[in-house]
């Protein structure tokens, strides 16, 4: 890993220089849950909690709008296969944004960006909306919040996992991992 001093202009302090390191830059050892034989790290752990979430809030806001049960069993459904499709769709937008990363073999086992996700979640839940006939703006009001619940969930399973620190600063503001 190396990084760079990034300082706000006009700021008097002086920056350190320039480092490179190897080690690692994670929570994971303090948030790691054990069972017999799995090892569940920070970010699959909230990534997956985050979903969960957001299918509770997604059949809560889609019963107050006033969507028979039946959608509502449907939209969950949907709901669940649009996850699926956005893990493909944030994978594939990884590899595309880092195409060397593509060619080796660990792009089977990491490497995920939210941007692909929502591109495809998006797309396909107007898609499951359309073929189910349900209406594609109730559709999108019921799950709105709560694909926004789930990225803000994993994203602190990102932070904890330290895949996702941003840049180095010496500002005040900066978060410290180790």
């Amino acid at each position: 890993m190396s990084a760079a001093p990034v300082a706000e202009p006009g700021t008097p302090q002086p920056l350190p220089a320039r480092e490179s390191a190897a080690g690692s830059t994670g929570f994971a050892p303090v948030v790691r849950v054990r069972a017999p034989g799995v090892r569940l790290a920070a970010w699959p752990g909230l990534v997956g909690l985050g979903a969960v979430v957001a299918l509770l809030a997604m059949s809560l806001l889609a019963s107050r709008l006033g969507l028979p049960v039946t959608h509502v069993l449907v939209l969950a459904l949907v709901a669940s296969l649009v996850g699926l499709v956005g893990l493909v769709g944030a994978k594939l937008y990884y590899l595309a944004e880092h195409p060397t990363y593509a060619r080796s073999l660990a792009s089977m086992t990491g490497g995920m960006c939210i941007q692909g996700f929502v591109l495809a979640a998006n797309r396909t839940i107007v898609l499951g909306a359309l073929l189910w006939d349900l209406s594609v703006g109730s559709v999108l009001d019921a799950t709105a919040p709560g694909l926004l619940f789930g990225m803000a969930i994993g994203r602190v399973g990102c932070f904890l996992g330290g895949c996702c620190a941003g840049r180095p600063t010496a500002s005040r503001w900066g978060l410290w991992s180790s």
